[in-house]
C-alpha cells in the first residue's frame, strides 16, 4: 500500500515475534517469493489459490488479513473502473475466500476515506464505497470480525494503530485514527445551522417579489414579508400582481406548523387574493393582461402569485382590493357545501356553525338565496347578537354542547336538512346526530377526518348522507368542478344575492397580528392582507436554489422518485426540466410527464449517463437550446441483490455503472459549470448495511464520498442517504421494506420525503441521512443487542436532548454559570415565565408561575406556541403534551431542566416531577370550536422534521465523530 503502510506493519508484526505474507495487485496469481504474492484483484480464482497456497505450506491457522490495496485505489482524478476492482470488487472475492476457509479477523483499511470535522485533504470517493460493503460484510458474515480502518490522509503510516485493531476483538465495525486518537461514527439528529436572516426595505428595482414566511414555523410573532423570486407563468397558468390577499384558518394552521396533511416546516401562505394580471402563459384564453381578478392561488401571501387559470375569475363589480380578496374561499366553500352538495331547497333548514366568520356569513347568503331557515352558532355573546341583528332567529353557542338539545326541542326532535359543519370532536357527533331523515352533513373541517376519528354508521340510517368537503384538493385536481363553481359565485354577485363580507385589514409587515387576531378567534368575517411600499423584508439565508430561468437535469428522471423530484422543482419555480432515462416513459411515467408539461418544458433524454460520451452530448444539447444548466439530480439506480456468496465483479459493475460511473461522469462534465446544486441519491444501506445489497451499499457510499469530495474542492454537493420510500424508489419493494421494519426502520411517506429534500437543499449539508425511525424498535434491537452501530446514540439516554453539547442555548450556558439550587431554578423559572408572557402579549410581573396556564387565557394554539420557543430558547425537544402535563410555570420548570441535562437541586437529581395535574386541553374547548381558536394538534414535532404518530423522520449527518479512545 502507498505510504508504505503495509511493509510498515509487517515489520512490526515480524517485531513481535508474529509471521506474515503480503499480497500485492498483478496480473495474475503469482508466488513471487516464501512470503509475497501476486495476483489479480478481479479475479476470485486467484484469491482462492492464494488461500490454498498458504494452508499447503503454512500448517497454523491464520490469524488476521489487513486488506489495504483501497491505499493504491484513492486516485480520484480518473475513471473509478479501475480502482473500484482494486478497492472493493477485491474484497468481495477476500469475503468469500474467507468464509469457506474458516474465521479470520479481517481489517479493511483506508485513508482520508471519511472526513473528521473539517479536515481540509478531500475525502477519496473510490475508498469511501469500501465503507459501505464493510458495513454489510459485518452483517453477513460477522465470523470475521470485520473492522473498516481509515488512516489519517494528513499523513503518517498508521501502523502502531492499525497493529493495535488487528490485536483487538473487532467490537467496533468502524473507526478513524487520527493523531494516536480513535473514533467512531454515529448518527445524530440534525439541525440546520442557525443564520441571520437580513433585513431591508422592499425595493422594486432589486426585489423581485415578497412573500409572508414564519421565520420560525410555530411562532406567530415570527411572520413577516421575505424576499421571494417570481415565477412566470407556465402553460395555463396565470400571473397577478397582490392587491390584497384572504386570510384563512388553514394558513394560522400552517404557521403554526400543525396543519394536517402538510409537511412540517417553512410553508406558503395564502390560498386566495385579489390583483391585477401581469402575465399569461401559452394557451390563456379567459384572462388577459390589465384584467382585475380575483383567484385562488397557493402562495397568495406575496405580491406576485402565480396560479392556474382556471382557478382565476373576474372581479365582481364594486367591490374592493381587500373585500374581492375576502369572497374565493368563503363563497367558493359555502356555494359547494350548501347549493352544489348539499342541494339546499327553498323551505328546508340548514345549520351553520361559526357562522360569523367568513365561510360563515357567506353560508348565510348562500342559504337566504336558496329559500332556507337559518340555525346558526358562534362562539362569543357579541357574535351571537351580530347574527341576530342579521336576521337569524335561532342562535347558539358554539363553544358548548347544548345546541344540539335546543335544536332538537325546536324541531319536534326531526332535526334540521342540512349542517355545514366546522366543529370537531364531541361537537362534531352532536351535529350529526341533529341531521333529519334524508338529511345531508356537510363537513368543511379536515382534523377529525385526518385523526380517522370514529363516527358511528348508525347516524346515516334513513337515507342521511355525510359529504365531506376538501376544496384545497378540487383546486388541484377539479378544473371543470371549479369552473361551476366560479360561475355560480359570479351569479349569485351578478344578481345582487350576494354582497361583500365584512373585512378587517393588514398589511403584510403586521401579519403577526393578522394571524393571532385569528387565532384568538377575535374576528368577524374575514382577515385580509395587502403589500405595501417600501415594507421591510426578510432575506432568508437559506433560499432553495431554484430558478425560472435555468435548466435542471435528473438523472433516472422516469422512475418514480425521479418524477416526484421533478414535481418538486417545478413547484419550487423550474421551469425547464431534463429528465434522463435508459428507456421509454411507462404509462404511469407519461400521465405524470403530461402533468409537468402543463407547467413546465421538459425534455425527456434516453441515454445512459455510465457512458461518458453520452454525458457530454447530454450537456451540449442542453448548452444548445436551454437555458443555463444549474442544477443536477442524480437518482439514478438499479438492484440486483444477492448474498455475498452468490455475488460476482460483473453483478457489482453493473450496480455501480449508474450510480458510481455516473456520478464520476457528471462530477467531471460539470466542475467547470457554475451549478447551484448537485444532489446525489444516496441510500442508508450505505450507512448502515443491508443484507443482501453488498453491491447497492458499497456504490451508494462511493456517491457519500464523491459529494464530501466535491464539497472540499469547493464544488457544490449533497447525498442523501435515503431510508426506503413508501410508494417510490428502489426500495418501495414490500419484500425490502417488511425486512427494513424489523430493524427499526420503516417507509417514508413521498410528502415527508420532499419536505426533507427540500430543507436539506437549503442547508449548506454535504451528507445526510433521512430514516423515518420505529423509536421503540430500534430500543428493542438495542437490548438484544442488535443495533447497528451507527443508530446506537439515538436510543436509551443518548438521544434526550441532555445529551447535547453544552452551551447549544444562551439559557443553559447562564444556567450553568450559577451554582445548583434556588437561584439556578429562579433563573429558568424567569426564563420560562417571559417566554409565557410573549405568548400571552402581557407584562411577565403578570404570570404567576403557580396559576395554570389555561387560568391565565392559554388555549391549545398559545400552548404549542409556547412549546416551539421554550424548544428554540432552550435547544431541547419537548413533547407535544407539555402544556398539560405541566400546567404551571413551577410544575414545567424541573422538567424542562431535566430535558436540558441541567440539576437544579443535587438532592433532588434523578427525581421525576411527573405530571403536575391533570390531563385535558389547556384550551377548555370541549367542542374543538374553530371559531374560537381551539385545535386539538396531536402529536406532532416540528422542530426536527416532523413525528407522525409512533415514526419520526430524521435528517442525521455523519460527521459527528466521537472520540473512543486514546491509543499511542
Amino acid at each position: 500500500g502507498r505510504g508504505g503502510v503495509a511493509d510498515g506493519l509487517r515489520s512490526a508484526l515480524l517485531a513481535r515475534g508474529g509471521s506474515c505474507v503480503t499480497v500485492t495487485a498483478g496480473r495474475a496469481f503469482h508466488r513471487a517469493g516464501p512470503t509475497r504474492y501476486e495476483l489479480d484483484p478481479a479475479r476470485p480464482a486467484d484469491v482462492a489459490a492464494l488461500l490454498a497456497d498458504l494452508r499447503a505450506t503454512r500448517p497454523d491457522r491464520c490469524a488476521g488479513v489487513v486488506h489495504a490495496w483501497s491505499l493504491d485505489a484513492a486516485d480520484t482524478d480518473g475513471p473509478p473502473d479501475r480502482a473500484y476492482d482494486l478497492a472493493v470488487v477485491s474484497v468481495l472475492h477476500l469475503v468469500q475466500a474467507l468464509a469457506e476457509a474458516g474465521p479470520s479477523r479481517l481489517l479493511l483499511v483506508t485513508r482520508g476515506a471519511q472526513r473528521l470535522g473539517t479536515e481540509p485533504v478531500a475525502p477519496a470517493a473510490v475508498p469511501a464505497a469500501l465503507w459501505g460493503l464493510a458495513r454489510v460484510v459485518r452483517l453477513e458474515h460477522a465470523e470475521l470480525r470485520p473492522t473498516a480502518v481509515d488512516l489519517d490522509p494528513a499523513g503518517g503510516d498508521g501502523v502502531a494503530g492499525l497493529l493495535d485493531e488487528l490485536l483487538r476483538p473487532g467490537d467496533e465495525g468502524q473507526l478513524l485514527l487520527r493523531g494516536g486518537r480513535r473514533y467512531v461514527p454515529r448518527l445524530r439528529p440534525w439541525r440546520p445551522p442557525a443564520a441571520a436572516w437580513e433585513r431591508r426595505p422592499f425595493d422594486p428595482a432589486r426585489d423581485a417579489n415578497s412573500r409572508v414566511l414564519a421565520e420560525h414555523p410555530g411562532l406567530l410573532d415570527s411572520l413577516t414579508p421575505t424576499a421571494w423570486r417570481r415565477t412566470p407563468p407556465g402553460p395555463g397558468e396565470v400571473e397577478i400582481e397582490v392587491a390584497a390577499a384572504g386570510l384563512n384558518f388553514s394558513d394560522v394552521l400552517k404557521a403554526m406548523d400543525i396543519c394536517p396533511g402538510v409537511p412540517p416546516g417553512v410553508t406558503p401562505l395564502g390560498a386566495e387574493c385579489a390583483g391585477r394580471v401581469v402575465a399569461v402563459g401559452p394557451g390563456v384564453r379567459s384572462v388577459t393582461v390589465g384584467d382585475p381578478v380575483l383567484a385562488v392561488a397557493g402562495s397568495a401571501l406575496s405580491r406576485y402569485a402565480t396560479t392556474p387559470a382556471y382557478l382565476v375569475a373576474p372581479r365582481p363589480a364594486g367591490l374592493t382590493d381587500e373585500e374581492a380578496a375576502a369572497v374565493p374561499v368563503a363563497f367558493l366553500t359555502a356555494v359547494y357545501g350548501l347549493e352544489y352538495l348539499a342541494r339546499l331547497a327553498p323551505g328546508e333548514t340548514v345549520l351553520i356553525h361559526s357562522a360569523t366568520g367568513g365561510v360563515g356569513l357567506a353560508a348565510l347568503q348562500v342559504a337566504r338565496r336558496a329559500g332556507a331557515t337559518v340555525y346558526a352558532t358562534a362562539g362569543t355573546r357579541a357574535k351571537r347578537e351580530l347574527l341576530r341583528s342579521l336576521g337569524v332567529e335561532h342562535v347558539f353557542d358554539s363553544r358548548g354542547l347544548g345546541f344540539a338539545d335546543a335544536i332538537r326541542e325546536l324541531t319536534g326532535g326531526r332535526g334540521v336538512d342540512v349542517v355545514l359543519n366546522s366543529l370537531t370532536g364531541e361537537a362534531l357527533t352532536r351535529s350529526l346526530s341533529l341531521v333529519a331523515p334524508n338529511g345531508r352533513f356537510v363537513e368543511i373541517g379536515k382534523q377529525d377526518i385526518y385523526a380517522d376519528s370514529h363516527v358511528g354508521l348508525g347516524l346515516l340510517k334513513h337515507n342521511r348522507s355525510f359529504l365531506a368537503v376538501d376544496l384545497e384538493r378540487s383546486f388541484a385536481e377539479q378544473p371543470a368542478l371549479i369552473g361551476t363553481l366560479w360561475a355560480m359565485v359570479a351569479d349569485g354577485f351578478a344578481r345582487g344575492h350576494y354582497r361583500a363580507l365584512p373585512v378587517t385589514s393588514f398589511p403584510y409587515g403586521e401579519a403577526a397580528a393578522a394571524f393571532t387576531l385569528m387565532a384568538q378567534a377575535r374576528h368577524t368575517g374575514k382577515v385580509v392582507l395587502r403589500p405595501e411600499p417600501g415594507e421591510v423584508l426578510a432575506v432568508r439565508p437559506d433560499e432553495a436554489p431554484v430558478r425560472a430561468g435555468a435548466s435542471y437535469l435528473v438523472t433516472g428522471g422516469l422512475g418514480a422518485l425521479g418524477l416526484r423530484t421533478a414535481e418538486y422543482l417545478v413547484d419550487q419555480g423550474a421551469r425547464h426540466l431534463v429528465l434522463l432515462g435508459r428507456r421509454q416513459p411507462s404509462a404511469a411515467a407519461g400521465a405524470a410527464l403530461d402533468r409537468l408539461r402543463s407547467r413546465a418544458e421538459v425534455r425527456v433524454v434516453a441515454a445512459d449517463v455510465s457512458r461518458a460520451a453520452d454525458v457530454e452530448a447530454l450537456l451540449a444539447g442542453i448548452d444548445a437550446g436551454m437555458p443555463p444548466l444549474r442544477g443536477v439530480v442524480h437518482a439514478a439506480g438499479i438492484l440486483d441483490d444477492g448474498l455475498l456468496p452468490q455475488l460476482d465483479r460483473d453483478r457489482f459493475r453493473s450496480v455501480a455503472a449508474a450510480k458510481v460511473a455516473g456520478g464520476w461522469h457528471l462530477h467531471r462534465a460539470t466542475a467547470q459549470r457554475d451549478l447551484d446544486f448537485f444532489v446525489l441519491y444516496s441510500s442508508a444501506a450505505a450507512l448502515l448495511g443491508s443484507p443482501g445489497q453488498g453491491n447497492y451499499a458499497a456504490a451508494n457510499a462511493y456517491l457519500d464520498g464523491l459529494a464530501q469530495h466535491r464539497r472540499a474542492l469547493g464544488l457544490p454537493a449533497l447525498s442523501i442517504d435515503w431510508g426506503p420510500w413508501a410508494e417510490a424508489g428502489l426500495a418501495a419493494r414490500p419484500d425490502r421494506g417488511g425486512a427494513l421494519a424489523t430493524r427499526g426502520i420503516r417507509s417514508l411517506s413521498p410528502e415527508d420525503g420532499i419536505a426533507a429534500l427540500d430543507r436539506l437543499l437549503r442547508s449548506s449539508t454535504a451528507q445526510a441521512c433521512v430514516l423515518p425511525l420505529d423509536r421503540p424498535a430500534l430500543a428493542g434491537l438495542a437490548g438484544g443487542g442488535l443495533l447497528p452501530e451507527l443508530l446506537d446514540g439515538l436510543v436509551g439516554p443518548a438521544e434526550r436532548p441532555a445529551d447535547r453539547e453544552p452551551g447549544t442555548a444562551a439559557i443553559a450556558t447562564a444556567l450553568l454559570a450559577v451554582e445548583p439550587g434556588r437561584r439556578r431554578r429562579d433563573l429558568l423559572a424567569r426564563h420560562c415565565v417571559a417566554e409565557a408572557a410573549r405568548v400571552l402579549k402581557v407584562e411577565p410581573a403578570t404570570v404567576d408561575v403557580t396559576v395554570p396556564l389555561a387560568a391565565m387565557g392559554f388555549d391549545s394554539l398559545m400552548a404549542l406556541e409556547l412549546r416551539k420557543r421554550l424548544e428554540l430558547s432552550c435547544a431541547v425537544d419537548l413533547p407535544a403534551t407539555v402544556a398539560w402535563r405541566f400546567p404551571t410555570v413551577e410544575a414545567l420548570v424541573p422538567f424542562l431542566a431535566e430535558r436540558m441535562g441541567i440539576v437544579l437541586d443535587p438532592a433532588a437529581a434523578g427525581d421525576d416531577p411527573g405530571p403536575a395535574g391533570p390531563g385535558g386541553d389547556p384550551g377548555g374547548n370541549p367542542g374543538g370550536d374553530l371559531d374560537a381558536g381551539g385545535l386539538d394538534a396531536g402529536d406532532l414535532d416540528g422542530d426536527g422534521l416532523g413525528e407522525l404518530a409512533d415514526s419520526e423522520i430524521e435528517a442525521l449527518l455523519l460527521t459527528k465523530l466521537t472520540q473512543i479512545d486514546e491509543g499511542r
